[in-house]
């Protein structure tokens, strides 16, 4: 309780969280809402001015505390109707504005843009609804800067949504940034209708290209200026795969995404530097006011991106303190901070670096002075590299059953790579700095820009030699969100032990540790008693998996070489824990015969354990009559069969006929026509079948 009267803005940011949750879970009626709401309003307000006697005080805390969860629920609702649906199945004009700067694909420019109005019949109608727009690529889109209002014609699309039971929701992830359409814009049917810039947004978004032109004039090119603009301006959109994937699996990833550690790292810089101010009381304030100030300069720079700006908040509140010469309580400042950044935008509850930015700077704060405390070395290098090294652990403790979540993956090596890393970030930042200061210097700028790309070319070739490290990388692990919260009361009890001492935590510890137990052993029972036969949906492609207890066997139209197959292969073993990496090209099997566990495959007839079916595809013949009557479960129909459905033969019977994304549409619409009395399921337009037996 002492934590909670020290700590009031963590009292008011959990019922906040709560009616987030809830109001996401059960979209409750608006009408509904605002009664509610008045009620708990009238409540607080009579408890807060009725002589309440002394032991029935927490009712006053229960009527603020409902107060505040219906707030969140109400601020959820506003936001959630902020933007309008469009419905349009024609192409029709629109006005918007850009927001984003155009960002070059393989085949065109990606942009967001906030349509301001639609042409309906002969007249405007005003709207307010963000897109994704992808534009053809045209030398005019070079001129593009984010404010700039252009005037399109376009058939507006639903964002493309999760068809598999796994991966990456991407349409789930915008709707969080409420965007729920698509659009494609010729080259030739759009124009720019004004010029602006105006709003600090778009003005720090175009600032922020300027500076990257900078980089580039100065010969950082290529890989180096894709890190060093994710490093120190947070533009991640100029990163490969490859990048992406060797930082990610040197557990390093966080310093691509300008985020609290770049913040922490300028206000570091910048304390050093101001230290002599510190020498006069009187100049105290002065110094952490300059900070301040520089903090959020450095915001703007980076085009206030979303990380950056909590970062931001997050320390703004802790200064703020400081000037005001108030006792800085830093999990309070926590609070307040997300308690204001919520207010303002509820849907960053669901944001992965809103989680991870929060936990990391909680888990730093509470477990580096207790882990750093336990060795201690003579030297002040020594010491500095293992607070720098304590620094990793700790936020690695406090977010990995998030990463481990939504990634599936934990590097081993995360606590070299990230005091090795974080050292050179704060150096590219620091001459990052200096190239932009002195870039009219030509002679100095060439020599500065020469000591970034060979710190640069250290670091990734440092990063790549952590992935090559044995044991760098354990990956395919499954963690469901009950293993995620049941691990956060395991922290929490070490926490709440190492603060107490007492006893009773330890039993809350030990209580989690068994509820983990229980849940992994039911997860091996049901790895070890599951049969299920999966039709997925990928576009173009032919993807069916075959699950048998802890095996599983995959036909793919695909060469091995398909990154696209190879991924969805491995989100399949990951959703069913299956351990088993044998696939076959579909299209290659129609003389093949394979008997394995309980899965037989005869020339495109299979069967597992009580549901049976046949598969034709591209290269398929026409199967052969049987003497007798021959009953099968389902038809998989891939790719492009050179035969109609009409010429098998009568006596094959099958009681349903799946189409999987490799059948071109107009084939499709073919089959649903002729075959209008049987059972079609298409994966495109419903997604993966799944059959659990």
């Amino acid at each position: 309780m002492d934590f909670f009267k020290t700590n009031p803005f963590v009292r008011l940011l959990i019922p906040l969280i709560l009616g987030i949750l809830l109001q996401h879970s059960a979209k409750l009626n608006e009408p509904i809402i605002i009664l509610v709401l008045i009620l708990t309003l009238i409540a607080v307000i009579l408890t807060s001015f009725l002589n309440t006697p002394f032991h029935l005080q927490y009712i006053k805390g229960i009527t603020i505390t409902l107060f505040i969860i219906v707030c969140g629920i109400q601020i959820t609702d506003i936001r959630d109707n902020e933007f309008q649906p469009i419905a349009n199945t024609q192409k029709i004009l629109f006005i918007g504005e850009i927001t984003k700067l155009p960002d070059e694909k393989e085949k065109n420019y990606k942009t967001e843009i906030l349509i301001d109005a639609k042409k309906a019949d002969v007249q405007w109608e005003h709207i307010n609804t963000k897109i994704i727009a992808h534009i053809e690529k045209d030398t005019n889109l070079l001129n593009l800067k984010a404010g700039n209002k252009i005037v399109f014609l376009a058939k507006i699309n639903p964002i493309w949504s999760q068809q598999n039971p796994f991966g990456f929701n991407y349409a789930k992830y915008l709707s969080f940034k409420q965007i729920d359409h698509v659009v494609y814009i010729k080259a030739d049917e759009w124009s720019l209708l004004l010029a602006n810039e105006q709003g600090v947004k778009n003005r720090a978004l175009n600032l922020r290209q300027k500076i990257i032109n900078l980089f580039i004039k100065n010969e950082i090119t290529g890989n180096n200026l894709a890190i060093l603009s994710a490093l120190s301006l947070g533009y991640k959109n100029s990163l490969d795969q490859e990048i992406r994937k060797a930082y990610s699996g040197a557990g390093a990833m966080h310093i691509l995404a300008v985020s609290g550690l770049h913040v922490g790292i300028i206000y570091l810089i910048l304390h050093f530097l101001l230290g002599w101010l510190t020498l006069f009381f009187s100049f105290k304030r002065l110094k952490f006011t300059i900070i301040l100030i520089t903090l959020w300069g450095y915001a703007f720079l980076t085009g206030l991106s979303p990380s950056v700006l909590r970062a931001t908040v997050m320390f703004s509140f802790i200064l703020i303190g400081f000037i005001l010469s108030k006792k800085v309580n830093i999990y309070n400042s926590l609070a307040a901070s997300a308690f204001f950044l919520l207010l303002l935008n509820p849907f960053l509850l669901f944001d992965i670096g809103f989680q991870l930015s929060y936990t990391a700077v909680i888990g730093i704060v509470f477990f580096h002075p207790k882990i750093y405390g336990i060795i201690y070395f003579r030297y002040k290098l020594f010491n500095w590299v293992w607070s720098l090294t304590v620094v990793s652990i700790a936020a690695q403790l406090a977010t990995f059953p998030i990463t481990i979540y939504h990634f599936h993956q934990f590097p081993i090596y995360f606590w070299l790579a990230n005091t090795i890393v974080t050292i050179s970030a704060a150096v590219l930042i620091f001459l990052s700095v200096i190239l932009v200061a002195v870039t009219s210097i030509p002679a100095v700028a060439i020599i500065v820009s020469k000591l970034i790309n060979i710190i640069i070319d250290l670091n990734f070739g440092f990063i790549k030699w952590i992935n090559e490290l044995p044991f760098s990388l354990i990956t395919n692990i499954s963690f469901s969100s009950i293993q995620v919260f049941v691990l956060y009361m395991l922290l929490l009890s070490i926490a709440i032990w190492l603060i107490t001492k007492k006893y009773s935590p330890l039993f809350a510890c030990l209580l989690s540790i068994l509820w983990l137990g229980v849940l992994n052993a039911g997860n091996y029972i049901s790895r070890t008693h599951q049969n299920a036969i999966c039709v997925y949906q990928t576009k173009y492609e032919t993807a069916i998996q075959f699950v048998d207890n802890k095996e599983s066997w995959w036909l793919v139209s695909a060469k091995s070489e398909n990154s696209r197959i190879n991924s969805l292969i491995d989100d399949g073993n990951l959703y069913w824990k299956t351990n088993s990496n044998k696939y076959y090209q579909a299209n290659n099997m129609n003389d093949t015969i394979i008997e394995q566990r309980n899965w037989y495959y005869n020339s495109g007839y299979w069967a597992l354990e009580h549901k049976n079916g046949l598969i034709i595809n591209t290269n398929s013949q026409i199967p052969q009559r049987p003497k007798d009557s021959l009953f099968i479960d389902f038809l998989f129909i891939t790719g492009k069969p050179t035969f109609s459905l009409n010429e098998i033969p009568h006596n094959i019977v099958f009681n349903k006929i799946i189409i999987d994304g490799s059948v071109p549409n107009w084939k499709v619409k073919k089959i649903i026509s002729h075959k209008r009395d049987l059972d079609i399921y298409y994966t495109k337009e419903e997604g993966a079948f799944i059959i659990k037996q």
